[in-house]
């Protein structure tokens, strides 16, 4: 069984790290910490989007550790390698883009690239020539547009962080009046 060899201990891990960060229990400057979590986000990097989807205990640790990460441990996320960085930036996408989505991870996620927003000069040496503020804004806008149990907090400094970001919302505005008015 996958979910018992594989996946299951992932979980527990994530679990663990979760409660420790957010209980702050720890120095999360030590070197001994930090060689742990960056252990474990290696993990999480080897995990197929799929797989992580597919199993909804995973995924809800998943993206708590991960909106924990941004939310409050953000300079850990300073050292991580850009592909480590781009590939959990990836699930958020994807948790997004799935059709029946658990409405606690879309708002760990979205609380997630709110923060990336926010402290966009931090994060700026890991997204720097990608796409990926304008692909987390075809994302958010509608979501957050057009159905209000999702938080809307990223809608702000997605607009504030990139022009390119602020045709996407304004694009969605103009779909919205002109459905308005019809």
């Amino acid at each position: 069984d996958v979910w018992k060899a594989v996946h299951k201990p992932l979980y527990l891990t994530l679990v663990l790290l979760d409660r420790v960060l957010g209980g702050r229990y720890m120095d999360v400057t030590s070197a001994e910490f930090r060689k742990a979590l960056f252990g474990v986000l290696e993990m999480m990097c080897g995990l197929p989007t799929d797989d992580l989807l597919a199993y909804p205990k995973l995924s809800r640790a998943y993206f708590c550790l991960v909106g924990e990460l941004f939310d409050r441990h953000s300079s850990l996320l300073q050292d991580v390698p850009a592909p480590a960085f781009m590939k959990l930036c990836d699930a958020l996408l994807a948790v997004l883009k799935k059709p029946h989505v658990n409405r606690r991870m879309a708002n760990r996620a979205l609380s997630a690239i709110d923060r990336l927003c926010t402290a966009h000069d931090t994060f700026r040496p890991h997204i720097h020539g990608t796409d990926l503020l304008p692909q987390f804004a075809g994302l958010v806008f509608p979501l957050c547009l057009f159905d209000a149990r999702w938080n809307a907090a990223p809608i702000l400094p997605l607009n504030l962080v990139r022009e390119d970001t602020k045709h996407i919302f304004l694009r969605y505005l103009e779909t919205v009046s002109g459905r308005i008015a019809s």
